[in-house]
């Protein structure tokens, strides 16, 4: 029987331990990636633990060590998380391939001395960010010239999510054709999802009656929702459409207090509800409680909870960035708005709570697009580039 190849997946951190884009896509990856028989799949990351801990999930062995986070920013609030052992352990494990998830992070940053000391293939994924504080702008070019731009041209292969990310590597990557356009990408269950909490969730919210927008998000900046919130005020108070419900899912990420004051300001309590987290297995009967989903980001990779929503059939609004024309083409499977247009936002919205056909429609053909971002079409283009 022929050696599996070892391929061993790091990120800072991981699911089921941490909930988020990030995590979601890292363990769809592995999950899909461990069902191949000519490879053993390890994922390795920072987690809240004492001491290493290992478990097996979905195929693939989960190796959670022990992190030291430093807050970097309070608002946005941003960690930057240091793993001592992982050096270590990424040597104990012995991988043939190592691949990491994130620029800028430690794990990416020791998995690359790793893989460059042991002479190991390394494949890094790039989910983007950007800043608009002087000072993390300025941190960032200074990472780009003393540690990035050499871990990025020892990549055999940097994926990321959009054209306008690859066409900021190409500052800083020698070999453009390295650079490889790869949208993260959901698990689809061929089952028929079950929603067992969904009427607890409508009688909690009082949704009966009710059009509800879902926002599923990291409560931070540069994900809009202090636009969606006017929006909401425009509908309610200069529209005079009252039955609407906002739900906000997510963690707080330093932006929840301002929001909270902005809903107070503006006498929308009953209008707008912030959730909090919710764990990964039940964030679809939140989706499935809802009428429309928006994100109105300021900018993006590309959101899996977008695509979740899209799957199962719902109306979505999108801001009008980067990566958006991959995935929802304006006024057909979902609408499209600019940034920060609060007005546009609301007029979507009337339009789509007034036109249940166009919200039927929407979403069928959201589905069908959804499909399309299947991770097993990810992983087995992944294996060719591994190959």
């Amino acid at each position: 029987m022929a050696k599996k190849t070892k391929i061993v997946l790091v990120v800072h951190t991981a699911y089921p331990n941490s909930i988020g884009g990030r995590e979601k896509h890292v363990h769809n990856f592995a999950t899909c990636l461990s069902r191949s028989d000519r490879v053993e799949v390890v994922v390795v990351a920072g987690g809240k633990v004492n001491k290493e801990a290992c478990s097996f999930i979905n195929g693939y062995k989960l190796i959670l060590l022990p992190m030291l986070s430093i807050k970097v920013s309070r608002n946005p609030l941003q960690i930057y998380r240091i793993i001592p052992r992982l050096y270590a352990v990424l040597k104990r494990e012995e991988a043939d391939i190592c691949h990491a998830f994130e620029y800028g992070s430690f794990t990416t940053d020791i998995t690359a001395l790793y893989a460059k000391r042991m002479k190991k293939l390394f494949y890094l994924t790039v989910y983007g960010y950007q800043f608009r504080s002087q000072a993390l702008k300025l941190c960032k070019c200074f990472y780009d010239l003393m540690v990035g731009r050499s871990l990025l041209n020892y990549a055999v292969n940097v994926f990321c999510c959009s054209q306008a990310q690859k066409d900021e590597l190409r500052k800083l990557v020698k070999n453009h054709q390295k650079i490889i356009i790869q949208p993260n990408c959901i698990l689809i269950d061929e089952n028929d999802p079950v929603f067992e909490k969904v009427e607890n969730i409508r009688q909690t919210y009082n949704l009966e009656n009710k059009m509800v927008i879902l926002s599923i998000v990291r409560i931070l900046p540069r994900k809009g929702l202090c636009y969606l919130i006017e929006a909401v005020r425009i509908v309610v108070y200069e529209k005079k459409f009252l039955n609407c419900l906002l739900l906000i899912v997510g963690p707080d990420c330093g932006e929840r207090q301002r929001l909270v004051s902005l809903v107070k300001k503006y006498k929308l309590e009953q209008n707008v509800r912030f959730v909090g987290t919710v764990p990964y297995e039940e964030v679809k009967n939140y989706i499935e409680a809802c009428d429309i989903f928006v994100l109105p980001s300021l900018y993006e990779g590309l959101p899996l909870a977008l695509l979740e929503a899209m799957l199962m059939k719902k109306a979505v609004i999108f801001s009008r960035i980067s990566c958006a024309e991959q995935v929802v083409r304006d006024d057909y499977n979902g609408y499209l708005v600019e940034p920060r247009d609060s007005i546009g936002l609301a007029n979507k919205l009337l339009d789509l709570f007034r036109d249940e056909s166009k919200r039927h429609v929407f979403g069928l053909r959201a589905s069908e697009t959804a499909k399309t971002f299947d991770v097993r079409i990810e992983v087995e283009k992944m294996l060719g580039h591994y190959n």
